[in-house]
């Protein structure tokens, strides 16, 4: 943020070091209660989906139920292969597109103008 004071270069001896406290913007005072904040969000936002969920898919809730009293390692395995195939997969995709993106920007037949310059057409 400007604040319209001018700009002074800063000056730093050779020996220097900053020394600093880093203070939290919620005024927590130790790490214990930092966790138990940091815990206390994610408990109470996973509550929240988990009711938006049902509240949005009732029969889903219902379904997942029936499926726990009737084949609970069916849905067991399931779980875990979802929990660990979707960031997986997801990886792969980022990886398939950072390859795609690259090959393209190397293909590229001309450079890509920079933001806010104009290209001439020839129209």
């Amino acid at each position: 943020m400007h604040t319209g004071a001018p700009r002074v270069p800063a000056r730093i001896g050779r020996r220097a070091a900053v020394v600093a406290a880093v203070r939290s913007d919620l005024g927590l005072r130790s790490l214990a209660e930092t966790r138990l904040v940091s815990w206390l969000a994610v408990s109470l936002s996973t509550r929240a989906l988990g009711l938006l969920l049902v509240l949005f898919a009732p029969r889903a809730a219902d379904a997942t139920a029936v499926t726990m009293r009737t084949a609970p390692g069916l849905a067991v395995a399931f779980a875990v292969g979802f929990a660990i195939g979707l960031p997986v997969l997801a990886a792969a995709l980022g990886f398939g597109v950072l390859c795609a993106t690259a090959w393209a920007v190397q293909r590229s037949p001309a450079p890509v103008p920079a933001p806010g310059t104009h290209v001439a057409s020839a129209a």
